[in-house]
């Protein structure tokens, strides 16, 4: 019988998964042409956004992660599609990755790699889409059942082509927010910790995970989805502007927010400015967001028939801040027993990212600023190098990192968030690790405890 490599689990970040209407098929996110949704319209962004006019008073941070609606994620997107003056266009996406995989002969039937078939005897690469704006525990809980259907497919490939394993796991590659996902499951399982004051971690999805390879992961959070939230995005010049008041409606990007004991708030003279970010008085006080003068208008479109609207935007926010402080706070412990799987980073300190917001008072409101020059810190343009290490101290100097994620190997390149999966030694040292027949037994400390023989890897 034929022994094999591991299985590849790819998961991607936010906005990486087509979504679409169920009850029409409609993309409303993964294309920007004509026949698309507009966002800029009542329609638009009541299609987009989670439906935050089904909420009631009842609402909490322990049942946000029930809001449903009827959009489903239908793929991973390799590519974005978009028009301008009538012309198409199309922008990369995860196809990079995908590639770079089917070069190492894993071949995700979903994808079209390339064009390259790889034959029916290939069932080694698989792709976790999800609906990317939705609580990220409640998207764990699908992956896990992804996990097990999964497991059950290999397996009976296995027999079928007679092939060897003696344990079978699986090893994630995971981008961005993906990466999030995979580490919380890692840690618990399926299990909601995030009602817990003091959750312990278990690795209950060692079982599964061989090795967990997280790509420009926000481990501590990004000031860049802090800004989304304050001012929306616009993901390209060339595609169109997402109002902070449709951000506002995806419990995942608050969960993204960076950490508030980091500091991250500062004067003109450098110093910290007590700021609690996962307080709503201060969201709707300094009328951040959702709660701005500017997002009436969107506040409308997404409540047209709804008398007091901001009592229904507030009980919202202030569940999703609830939920996302429990969120960091279960993704922060520090484990006790040692972690059973490889976890691997590769990261970016190339690019200036947002470190810091200088903080100014304006009408007795806290107004911030991003793109100066001292307010940035090295990066990939969206996750500084600090946050994706999970560094408590916030320093960008790896002899002085300290961090509660037990880093086997820490790859360290140039590129955009993006961009880095493009790079050809991001592209080598991916598929080195992935064809390697087993991970290396030693286990190492967390940086901040490491000794000399027990840091982890450096590249």
């Amino acid at each position: 019988m034929e022994k094999q490599k591991n299985p590849v689990i790819l998961i991607h970040g936010i906005g990486g998964a087509q979504l679409r209407q169920k009850k029409n098929d409609q993309l409303v996110w993964g294309a920007f042409t004509a026949t698309n949704i507009n966002v800029d319209s009542a329609e638009g962004i009541r299609a987009l956004a989670l439906p935050i006019w089904n909420t009631d008073e009842s609402l909490r941070a322990t049942n946000i992660s029930d809001l449903e609606d009827d959009i489903y994620a239908s793929a991973p997107l390799e590519k974005v599609d978009f028009t301008i003056l009538g012309l198409p266009f199309s922008v990369q996406v995860y196809q990079s990755i995908l590639q770079t995989l089917g070069i190492g002969g894993y071949y995700d039937s979903i994808a079209d790699i390339g064009k390259i078939n790889y034959g029916r005897e290939h069932y080694t690469c698989f792709t976790f889409f999800y609906d990317w704006r939705k609580d990220n525990v409640s998207n764990v809980k699908e992956f896990a059942k992804f996990l097990q259907e999964t497991t059950k497919y290999v397996k009976k490939k296995d027999k079928e082509h007679q092939v060897l394993r003696k344990d079978l796991r699986f090893d994630v590659v995971a981008h961005s927010m993906g990466g999030l996902i995979a580490r919380y499951y890692l840690q618990y399982g399926d299990e909601d910790v995030c009602a817990q004051k003091n959750p312990e971690v278990t690795w209950a999805g060692a079982k599964h995970i061989s090795r967990l390879i997280q790509i420009g992961t926000p481990n501590t959070g990004s000031i860049d989805s802090l800004i989304s939230l304050l001012k929306g995005v616009q993901y390209s010049f060339l595609l169109p502007q997402f109002p902070s008041a449709l951000m506002s409606t995806f419990p995942s990007l608050y969960q993204l927010l960076p950490r508030s004991h980091h500091k991250i708030f500062i004067d003109k003279s450098g110093k910290n400015v007590p700021i609690n970010i996962y307080d709503v008085d201060t969201w709707e006080k300094n009328q951040w967001g959702i709660f701005a003068e500017d997002q009436k208008s969107f506040v409308k479109m997404l409540l047209p028939d709804v008398e007091d609207r901001y009592a229904i935007v507030r009980q919202y926010v202030k569940a999703a801040l609830e939920r996302a402080e429990a969120f960091h706070r279960a993704l922060d412990v520090k484990a006790k027993i040692p972690c059973p799987t490889q976890i691997i980073l590769y990261a970016s300190n190339s690019v200036p990212t947002p470190n810091k917001a200088l903080t100014v008072i304006e009408n007795n409101k806290f107004k911030f600023v991003f793109d100066k020059e001292e307010l940035q810190a090295p990066g990939d343009g969206v996750v500084t190098i600090a946050n994706a290490v999970g560094d408590s101290q916030q320093k960008n100097e790896n002899s002085l990192w300290q961090s509660n994620i037990p880093f086997s190997y820490i790859s360290i390149s140039e590129g955009t968030h993006i961009g880095i999966t493009k790079s050809f030694n991001f592209q080598n040292n991916l598929l080195n690790i992935l064809l390697k027949s087993s991970p290396p037994n030693e286990r190492v400390q967390n940086l901040g405890e490491a000794t000399e023989s027990g840091n982890p890897t450096f590249d």
